[in-house]
């Protein structure tokens, strides 16, 4: 191989460090404020719209009155911050979807100083299926046969397994049932070899559909053999994963 592994190191990681941010991310709560009494017997705004999990804060630009759940009169019993007076604070938080009425305990019935907390569901994505591209896979998975549930398994023209594979949602990445997670790079040969960065070892492998189990390490400059399964065939070990050393005579784990 006269690629170096230095530079193939550099090439992977330009490809693949952007690709890592597969984490989710989490809507933060927010607090809506409502004015209590602004030169007027009146919350301001008097219908808010929030999400679970959002807080309303009331504050008091005048004194005496209320922010009390439920319907002039009739208190429910959800919150009720008392009688307060200007400069004082509130808050509530709503956990569930609906609808809060709530009034001010003085003025709910004579004046109409009423309003309304409406809580709505997050919008929830819906994902859209992502389909295995057709001929897109690799050379080096020609052959493959899927399984159904995601997984695909691979056998060679010469009748040695790859085993048992899913593609991520970037089919640059797969899930090894024995050797876990690997990023593809298709080394573009007659060989119809690929490199895989092994997430495991931190290694960077080359082979080809006539080499493997044979597999040449990057990092320690030397072909391994990935030892099979005996006792599961189209399985290679895992847990530990053992690989004999040509270049040490020595069988390893990685």
């Amino acid at each position: 191989m006269k690629t170096s592994s230095g530079r193939l190191a550099v090439l992977v990681m330009l490809l693949i460090t952007p690709l890592l941010a597969f984490y989710p991310t989490v809507a933060s709560a927010v607090t809506v404020t409502v004015t209590v009494a602004n030169n007027c017997l009146c919350f301001m705004p008097s219908s808010v719209t929030i999400h679970p999990g959002d807080t309303v804060q009331w504050t008091w630009s005048s004194s005496g009155h209320s922010s009390t759940s439920g319907s002039p009169g009739m208190p429910n019993g959800l919150w009720d911050s008392g009688i307060l007076n200007q400069g004082a604070v509130f808050t509530q938080t709503f956990n569930t979807v609906g609808s809060f009425p709530y009034y001010c305990t003085p003025h709910g019935s004579c004046c109409n100083m009423v309003g309304t907390v409406t809580v709505v569901s997050n919008p929830t994505p819906t994902p859209s299926p992502t389909a295995t591209p057709v001929g897109t896979h690799p050379a080096f998975f020609n052959g493959e046969t899927a399984l159904g549930g995601g997984f695909y398994y691979l056998q060679f023209a010469n009748g040695t397994p790859f085993g048992y594979y899913s593609y991520l949602p970037d089919p640059n990445f797969i899930y090894h049932i024995d050797l876990a997670f690997e990023y593809l790079l298709d080394a573009n040969d007659v060989n119809h070899g690929i490199y895989f960065y092994d997430f495991a070892s931190s290694s960077f492998f080359y082979t080809s559909p006539t080499l493997f189990p044979d597999l040449y390490d990057f990092s320690l400059n030397a072909w391994l053999y990935y030892l099979p399964d005996a006792n599961n065939p189209g399985r290679y070990t895992n847990n530990p994963r053992w690989f004999f050393n040509f270049a040490t005579g020595q069988w390893i784990n990685l």
